[in-house]
């Protein structure tokens, strides 16, 4: 019986361990590691007020950073942590959206801008998701994965 129990608790200690369990991203240095890496080729704005939920359609109590071009570039950062992993999943769909609205925006306006939203980077992982529309989509890239791993 002592066997059993024995047996039991290492399978249990076993499963648990093999359990994934949603890792933290840290989207502040997130954020910084992109900016100082020179992805960007324009200087982007932190808009004020409630322009992330206009401009994404966002669920309730999501945490946004959103960083956005004078609009001379379609280049845009915005880094989301949601409330659950099911609101991330809507704010993929959001960020999705908004990119295809961007394209059309800057097809009439600055053709040579729809390169980078062709490139553009959206990740999701749990409850976390970015959206990065960069000069240099490969480094993002490469920065993203590396911080979600």
């Amino acid at each position: 019986m002592k066997r059993l129990f024995l047996c039991l608790l290492v399978l249990t200690v076993l499963l648990t361990g093999c359990a994934g369990s949603a890792r933290e991203v840290d989207l502040a240095a997130l954020g910084e590691e992109l900016f100082t890496s020179g992805v960007f080729s324009d200087e982007l704005d932190a808009p004020g007020g409630s322009v992330a939920g206009a401009l994404y359609d966002l669920p309730d109590q999501t945490e946004t950073t959103l960083y956005i071009s004078s609009g001379a570039t379609a280049e845009e950062l915005a880094l989301f942590r949601a409330a659950s992993d099911a609101d991330a999943k809507l704010i993929e769909s959001a960020a999705n959206r908004r990119l295809t609205q961007q394209k059309t925006a800057f097809e009439g306006y600055l053709p040579d801008e729809c390169e980078k939203l062709d490139r553009a980077v959206i990740r999701r992982s749990g409850r976390y998701v970015v959206l990065c529309v960069a000069h240099d989509a490969d480094t993002a890239q490469q920065i993203i994965e590396h911080r979600f791993k």
